[in-house]
């Protein structure tokens, strides 16, 4: 079965004055058209995990809901792996640099896991990974629990980690304050070989 993308775009930006955060433009493009992008170009389709159908529009995506609403990026994982029935790659719409050369290594780990994630910097990257149709039953599981930290669920569900010492870890910087957002317009990462 085909993979299909996800772009994370719950949330209510708090820490952005509630401004919706892909749609701020950095480097000349919107977060989310980049996330799009990237997605676009390594998956058979792509939906809209969380946001609005207003965008969702926009952007030409089928909205897929959080499951269960307002859950945070674990919901919208779960969301889209209940409305597509299938793998889902997943990319938070505040990601700008994450590009299809890091997607690919995600997509080419073996099956028969929950899914896979990079390593940097000593962190899982929870909200720029694979996620396979296994891993739904466990995620419910913890959101039931009342978990909600990402890194920590992924974790904890045993996704595959894939080393990325070699790799910039501003490729997988999120923007969520004024602060953040500066700097992301300042400054791309250095071009990166996952290979």
């Amino acid at each position: 079965m085909a993979v299909t993308g996800a772009i994370l775009a719950g949330g209510r930006a708090s820490r952005l004055g509630g401004r919706a955060k892909g749609l701020e433009v950095v480097s000349g493009r919107r977060m989310v058209d980049r996330v799009h992008d990237a997605l676009r170009e390594v998956t058979a389709s792509v939906v809209l995990a969380g946001g609005s159908e207003a965008l969702a529009a926009a952007l030409g995506l089928a909205l897929v809901a959080d499951e269960p609403p307002g859950s945070g990026p674990l919901g919208g994982i779960a969301g889209a792996l209940a409305a597509t029935g299938g793998d889902v790659l997943v990319v938070a719409w505040d990601m700008p640099w994450v590009t299809a050369d890091v997607l690919r290594p995600l997509l080419a780990t073996p099956d028969g896991g929950p899914g896979a994630a990079w390593r940097v910097a000593g962190r899982i990257e929870p909200l720029c990974a694979l996620y396979r149709r296994s891993a739904l039953a466990p995620l419910r599981a913890r959101l039931r629990a009342g978990e909600r930290r990402a890194r920590e669920v992924a974790e904890s569900i045993g996704l595959a980690v894939l080393d990325g010492s070699a790799l910039d870890p501003r490729v997988f910087a999120s923007v969520n304050t004024a602060e953040e957002l500066a700097v992301a317009r300042g400054q791309a990462p250095a071009t990166i070989d996952t290979h």
